[in-house]
């Protein structure tokens, strides 16, 4: 049997002007300090989020156990901008 499609209303949508989010895409350099550590170890703020690395060819969805390699890509987003120079300043540390 065969339903006809319902149409359905799109959700009633608010965009807010106050939320300031930023997306930040940062490379793991060879040397840094970041490179073999676990996501939880490098201890982000709660206003960010690593949504993703890129690992050569690889999209990796992670856990607090992922471990960054050198020459991960990171795709951070955060509300904060505070918090988000602080996690560049950590992630380009180098040894």
């Amino acid at each position: 049997m065969i339903h006809d499609a319902l149409a359905l209303d799109p959700p009633d949508l608010q965009i807010v002007d106050s939320v300031r989010s930023e997306l930040q895409v940062i490379k793991i350099a060879i040397n840094a300090t970041a490179a073999g550590k676990k996501i939880v170890d490098l201890h982000f703020p709660d206003s960010t989020i690593v949504s993703m690395i890129e690992r050569g060819e690889n999209y990796i969805i992670l856990t607090g156990s992922t471990i960054v390699l050198a020459e991960d890509i990171l795709h951070i987003v955060s509300n904060d901008v505070k918090d988000m120079e602080s996690i560049q300043n950590n992630l380009l540390k180098v040894l």
